[in-house]
């Protein structure tokens, strides 16, 4: 039985290096190495609020499937904690890694509406002060006739 079983394993991870998701895995793990050994651009209070974030998720979604289930066993629960609080941080990131690469975009797309905010808004001034001298030279003008 173990031999079926170490041999299901070997072609489970040959699989797994001819797919090419183990090469797009270690991307993103060097990836994250490198931004959280070597570019610290996120403030420390956003990283506070991202791990605080990733706990309460994390106990909710695993006190959700554990009261689904109706098991409540110490251990199993605390694996799976760690399990799950691993995944979100990881989602996490790579959410961050995902709007890191459309942050010039976003960036530019979110200056153009100020832009255009405060153009409308210089455009209504002047024009909401125009129409007011006007009904003041109209109200002159009938109260000299």
């Amino acid at each position: 039985m173990r031999k079926i079983l170490g041999i299901l394993a070997v072609v489970l991870l040959l699989a797994l290096l001819s797919s090419g998701v183990i090469a797009d895995a270690a991307k993103f793990f060097a990836w994250l190495f490198l931004m959280e050994n070597t570019l610290p651009q996120i403030p420390i209070w956003a990283e506070v609020v991202v791990r605080v974030l990733s706990v309460l998720v994390s106990y909710s979604l695993v006190g959700v499937i554990f009261s689904f289930f109706g098991v409540f066993n110490k251990k199993l629960m605390s694996i799976a904690y760690v399990v799950v609080s691993t995944l979100v941080l990881i989602l996490g990131t790579y959410m961050i890694w995902a709007l890191e690469q459309f942050i010039t975009i976003i960036i530019v797309i979110l200056s153009i509406v100020l832009v255009l905010s405060i153009v409308a808004v210089v455009f209504l001034i002047i024009w909401y002060l125009k129409d007011d001298n006007n009904t003041e030279e109209s109200d002159e003008e009938v109260i000299e006739k």
